[in-house]
């Protein structure tokens, strides 16, 4: 037996569709057509979610949204998967209309990862100023070979188009 999918409008084996009670007993779309739609409503959501709690990463202002995730800053985002399930994070924020006082915020790949090893992001001012403040790191990121080579090139090659222009 065979049937039409509504979403490709291809003649396909019953077996590529999934099985359901209702009147002939399988889905209207083939399962590849499922897989489709399900990733798409998962993209609208994310991006409704990601323009609900500011369109960018806190840190960096990364917008691509293939870069940028959902993360709980006070570290609980364990529980709140164990209380909604694992796949239904984004469903429950959306449910509860976006909740700004529950510490959700959007970050990038990168400053999600740098924040989950427990250091500071070295995009946040706060880092920087740190940086910029303990003159002991910055001696020893002075004293570096590689620092001091790369700069060391750099004037070179500022001196050189000096006698140039």
């Amino acid at each position: 037996m065979s049937k039409i999918c509504v979403g490709c409008l291809k003649k396909k084996p019953n077996e590529s569709f999934r099985r359901f009670t209702k009147k002939n007993g399988f889905a209207k779309h083939c399962n590849k057509c499922e897989n489709i739609m399900h990733k798409f409503r998962r993209m609208a959501l994310k991006m409704e979610i990601i323009d609900s709690y500011g369109g960018k990463c806190e840190f960096c202002y990364e917008k691509r949204i293939e870069f940028l995730t959902v993360e709980h800053k006070n570290g609980d985002g364990k529980e709140h998967r164990s209380k909604v399930g694992k796949t239904k994070v984004m469903q429950d924020l959306k449910r509860r209309r976006y909740p700004k006082n529950e510490g959700i915020t959007i970050l990038c790949l990168n400053c999600n990862w740098s924040t989950r090893l427990g250091k500071p992001c070295q995009h946040t001012s706060m880092y920087k100023k740190r940086l910029l403040e303990d003159e002991s790191l910055l001696k020893t990121i002075a004293n570096s070979n590689r620092v001091c080579n790369v700069s060391n090139r750099y004037f070179a090659l500022k001196n050189k188009l000096k006698g140039c222009v």
